[in-house]
């Protein structure tokens, strides 16, 4: 009798398996990209279109009621800061999407068990999770369905702080390109230095309230920068360092850190090329920053990630993330901060004044108040 091979290959394993069903989900929102999603442990090819796999804590078994009556689902599963945002939850951007579900054999996914077809009612965070609840069409006879854009009309906004085609705010006062002083934590707390995050709100004037930019993110971009050198020279496409004495295109494919006189970066661009004092990058919008400093650095290990902000100290300049980081947080690196909006109409009208383009029903009553007694004491 011949040995069996110490290691099985891992389609074999799957084939030995006893339960070979999965949930493929097509989620298709108003105004984001269709996200295709499976609770299987791989990428699966599915009506000519690639599911992603997600992991999906628990889903609730389906449940469907007669007539009228409007059966729900709900789907509890992981905020992983790219397929699924902070911001996008924040905003409501999956309320009233469609879901469509198919219940298939990942050995053959062909052979379709069962197909459903639901709207989300509601999707909301709790820590690092989402719990959506969706139901079938007749709900929506239930409740006035309209909004400025379309959609239901909810007590808070829905719209995403920025976006040019609802919430309308340009934001671009309110980021800014900062470095890390202090980790506190490897990968979920830290400090950026003060100089490249102002004391004060360029909106009023006045001190950054803490936790301005709570529900916000910081997206990292860059590694430990050289340490600063003063320029004498700036265009769109070239800075002069007349103490420089630089290897000719010695810096070709590095990032140049701009950086004026009080502190802030004033531009990043990619270097195309540099001489022995000069050195050009790709172009940026303006030349304007009073002189200062400039360093050069390259990409940090996990740059593109975006990560959610649950709390900001403004006085040290401590930033708090909702989920930890792929890699520890490295000093020196650089992130792109922005701030965000819990969807209240206080914070639309005080943080942001932009109450005008609010996307919420703040007169929608309650549920407590929908249900309590009414007063005939006059």
């Amino acid at each position: 009798m011949t040995s069996r091979p110490g290691r099985i290959a891992l389609d074999e394993l799957r084939m030995a398996r006893g339960k070979r069903l999965c949930h493929m989900i097509k989620v298709v929102p108003i105004s984001l990209p269709p996200l295709l999603l499976t609770d299987h442990d791989r990428e699966l090819t599915f009506d000519g279109e690639v599911y992603s796999p997600i992991s999906f804590g628990s889903m609730s078994a389906d449940r469907r009621e007669a007539a009228f009556r409007s059966g729900n689902q709900e789907v509890v599963g992981s905020i992983d800061g790219e397929t699924i945002t902070l911001p996008q939850l924040d905003a409501n951007r999956y309320r009233g999407a469609e879901v469509r579900i198919a219940v298939i054999d990942w050995q053959y996914p062909w052979v379709v068990f069962a197909r459903h077809r639901k709207w989300i009612r509601s999707i909301v965070r709790d820590g690092s999770t989402f719990i959506g609840t969706m139901e079938g069409r007749s709900q929506s006879l239930q409740r006035p369905s309209a909004g400025r854009f379309g959609g239901s009309f909810t007590t808070n906004c829905t719209y995403e702080l920025g976006d040019p085609t609802t919430c309308k705010k340009d934001i671009s006062q309110w980021e800014f390109l900062a470095q890390v002083k202090t980790v506190i934590d490897g990968r979920r707390s830290f400090e950026f230095w003060q100089n490249n995050f102002p004391t004060n709100n360029p909106a009023t004037g006045t001190t950054f309230l803490d936790n301005f930019y709570r529900d916000g993110s910081v997206e990292w971009v860059y590694g430990p920068s050289t340490s600063g050198e003063p320029w004498t020279g700036l265009t769109t496409t070239t800075l002069t360092d007349s103490a420089a004495s630089w290897t000719t295109d010695e810096h070709v494919g590095k990032y140049l850190l701009i950086v004026d006189a009080g502190g802030l970066v004033h531009a990043d661009a990619l270097v195309t090329g540099n001489t022995a004092t000069v050195v050009t990058f790709e172009e940026i919008d303006s030349a304007s920053a009073t002189p200062g400093l400039y360093g050069f650095t390259e990409a940090s290990s996990i740059a593109g990630t975006v990560s959610p902000i649950v709390s900001h100290v403004h006085s040290n300049r401590q930033i708090d993330l909702l989920i930890p980081t792929p890699a520890t947080i490295e000093v020196g690196a650089w992130g792109i901060l922005r701030p965000g909006c819990d969807g209240l109409l206080t914070t639309c009208r005080i943080s942001f004044a932009n109450q005008l383009n609010f996307g919420g029903d703040p007169f929608a009553p309650s549920s407590v108040q929908i249900i309590e007694p009414v007063d005939d004491s006059a």
